[in-house]
Parts: structure tokens; sequence; C-alpha cells
């Protein structure tokens, strides 16, 4: 309903004019004025990353008093232009908010573009920068996103040894690792589709998952993880093999081995998906019976990738860090960590 979402969108406007009407010195905000082009699904899928601005503390000063005014109308106007996924102008006369970013719009920002082809587009344009961290020992253990290609490529080539291609399912379980997410991109490399799978899931529920996705591959952590597949491997049919992280057995391929292939150049592997292609499932909790699987395309990954960096409160993603807490199974930190 475009009436409704309009008023609970006028509501939100009244609370952001609430704090940007604090004022030092002689500096007043005139009434914000909304040229409204977005669509009613666009209003309302936005309203929850709109009500984060209501932490907003603006302290404006009057620019012939405070230079600093002019520093804190940039900053003003960056944050609530990614939180709005609008463009805004601020002035000490008035400003004007104009929320226009509709959903052909992302369609156009994302058309083409897949899960790997964001991930290559990523490496070539920071490189150099650290795109994760973790805690080793007393230390902390980082890689660059040129290292993190490189871990793909390599696992992208393990997958393939144990015969993955594309259409394939690769059930993955772990931590917050950095391993996760070389495991979960390189799968998509081949145009396979990875599937984190919840820790505390039981035998049973592992037996449900992995047969309900019909899983070609596992891989997990250690063998706390595997043995919940060992219970259950006469019951998973489509399962051809386990690669575990640590203490692998004969049953299963062990890291360093799955790690010890040439290295597959993903400049030509990336074209192995499309955006159609099954990007990956996600399992619900389970609560009113067996878990369902969402299925997400690629294009559903990268739309809401897109989505997503409109709603973020700075105006560039580059150098932020992001604290991965989530599990791996929840789609919120798929989408945030990766």
């Amino acid at each position: 309903n475009i009436d409704e979402s309009v008023r609970r969108l006028g509501g939100f406007v009244e609370a952001l004019l609430s704090l940007a009407k604090l004022e030092a010195g002689r500096m007043q905000v005139a009434p914000v004025s909304i040229d409204l082009h977005c669509k009613a699904t666009a209003i309302a899928g936005n309203l929850e990353s709109l009500l984060m601005a209501k932490r907003l503390r603006v302290d404006l000063r009057d620019a012939t008093t405070d230079a600093r005014v002019r520093d804190d109308e940039k900053m003003v106007e960056q944050i609530l232009t990614n939180l709005l996924s609008n463009a805004i102008k601020f002035s000490p006369e008035g400003a004007s908010i104009t929320v226009a970013l509709t959903d052909d719009e992302i369609l156009a920002r994302v058309e083409g573009q897949t899960v790997p082809t964001a991930f290559m587009a990523t490496v070539a344009a920071y490189g150099d920068h650290v795109a994760l961290r973790s805690m080793v020992g007393d230390g902390w253990r980082q890689l660059t996103f040129n290292q993190y290609a490189e871990q793909v490529a390599t696992a992208a080539a393990g997958l393939r040894a144990v015969g993955v291609g594309k259409g394939d399912r690769v059930v993955i379980m772990m931590r917050n690792i950095p391993e996760f997410h070389i495991v979960d991109l390189a799968t998509t490399f081949l145009g396979a589709t990875p599937i984190s799978i919840y820790n505390s899931s039981s035998p049973d529920q592992v037996a449900y998952l992995v047969g309900d996705c019909a899983a070609k591959v596992a891989v997990v952590e250690g063998e706390g993880f595997a043995s919940r597949f060992r219970a259950v491997r006469d019951q998973l049919p489509a399962l051809e093999s386990l690669v575990m992280l640590n203490d692998a057995d004969a049953d299963a391929v062990a890291w360093d081995a799955f790690m010890a292939h040439d290295p597959l150049d993903l400049t030509v592997e990336v074209n192995n998906a499309s955006p159609e292609d099954l990007a990956t499932v996600i399992y619900t909790s389970g609560t009113t019976g067996n878990p369902k699987g969402v299925m997400l395309s690629h294009l559903n990954i990268v739309w809401t990738g897109e989505s997503l960096r409109e709603t973020f409160p700075f105006p560039e993603t580059a150098g932020v860090r992001v604290m991965s807490y989530l599990p791996m199974a929840h789609i919120a930190e798929r989408m945030t960590s990766q």
C-alpha cells in the first residue's frame, strides 16, 4: 500500500528532523522536503535500515563561527545518503531528500554479475588490502585479497579433484574461520553450490540436510563435526567425499592433500556461474518441522549485496572492519562477512 508506506516514511523523516534540528550557535535546519520516486516495496524494504538513523546525534555549528560545520555537513550528507539509499542536499537554508533507488536501478547496477565476478572485481580493486583476519594463538593471521584469491584458486582445484563440477552441492560445516570463506567461494567458481549447515546439527539433522540438498562433497573442520557425518553415512548415497581440515583419517581427504593441487585460473573459472544459477541454499531453523531450503541465485546475492551497501552508514566500505560472530549458516553472516 503506497499510502501506508509513505505515511510510515513520513513518520521516520519527522523523527530524523527532530535530531537534525539540534543546533549550536545560530544555525537552524529548515524542514526537509521529499521528492519520492521509489516503489512502495522499496520504501517498505528500507524502513528497518532507515530507523538506524534515529541513533544519529548531529552536532551542527554555525559556519560563521566554526569552520568545522562544513566537515559536519559533509559527514551528515554522506551518512544519510547511504542510510536512505538516496541523494541528499544539505545546507543551512534547508535540506532535500530524494528517495529514488528502485529495484530496476539496482538490477541495472548488478546486471550480469555473479558471486565470482564480484569477488574478482574486489580483488582487482583492493588486491593488497587485508581481506580476512583470524586469531591464531596469541597473534593475528591475515590474508590480503590477492592471497585470498590464491587460496580460493587452490581450493577450487582441490574440489575439482574430488569430483565437484557445475551443478553439484558442497556442504560446509565449520566455525567462523578463513577456510570457510575459501571453500565457500571456491565452490562457486566451479559453478557448484556451497551450503553451510549449523554446527549444532545432530547426526539425524545432518542426514536430513545433506540428503535434502544431495551434497556430493562435505568439507568439515574436524572430528567433532566429521563424526556426525560418519554416523549417518549409509543414509547419504550422494555423498562421495569428506574433506577434513584437522585430524583426517584414512576415510577422509586431509586438508593438506586437498590444497596440494596446482591452483586453477580464476579468470577462466569465473565464467562457470551465471546470474540465474543457484548460489547457495539457506536452511531455516526447523522450528515448524524439518528445515526448509531457501534457494538463492547469484542474482539474489549480488542484488542484496548492492542494496546492503546502500544502507551502510558510511560511504566507502574499503578498509571497514566487520566482526564475524553469527553462525556461517545464517544468511546475515554470509552476506555481511563475505
